[in-house]
């Protein structure tokens, strides 16, 4: 009887051996998922808020290097017929000059502007550019058309920007 009372007594701290180790293994895998998850997370998160800091630098060294034309006979609104053209911006970006403009139509018909023109003048009053911009869309009476033209020469120094409906 003795001999069985030892073979139980180390099947019990066996068993209490195993619990532990099953409980340490438990304990260690948790702590690894814990890890790899934490790890995974801090990583997709650092390259979202890289991207959206080097946005916001972009953003702002573009605005800096933007020259706007500011010249009253160039931004002024223009009223050409039923149609006019406001808010207009121009400004040039070290490459290409960009015409940003609403176009309404304040007649009582609708109007197709398929193509009209936009010339550009020096202060001598010689034509620099004509550019010759599209919207395939009409236009319902007092609607307004966001739109922009751009050219590869710098207008940011243009005298003025006249408006050919019917080139």
């Amino acid at each position: 009887m003795g001999a069985k009372r030892i073979v139980a007594k180390k099947d019990d701290s066996l068993k209490k051996d195993n619990k532990k180790r099953k409980i340490i293994l438990i304990g260690l895998i948790i702590l690894i998922i814990g890890s790899i998850v934490g790890i995974g997370i801090s990583m997709m998160n650092k390259p979202i808020e890289d991207e959206k800091k080097i946005d916001d630098e972009q953003i702002s060294n573009i605005d800096k290097n933007l020259i706007y034309n500011t010249n009253e006979d160039v931004v002024s609104d223009k009223v050409v017929g039923d149609i006019s053209i406001t808010n207009i911006e121009c400004y040039f970006d070290g490459n290409i000059s960009l015409l940003d403009y609403t176009i309404t139509n304040n007649g009582k018909e609708n109007i197709k502007l398929n193509e009209y023109e936009l010339i550009v003048k020096d202060s001598d009053g010689n034509i620099l550019a004509i550019m010759a911009p599209t919207i395939d869309y009409e236009l319902k009476p007092d609607e307004a058309y966001d739109t922009g033209s751009a050219i590869d020469i710098d207008l940011s120094d243009v005298s003025t920007i006249e408006v050919n409906l019917n080139p």
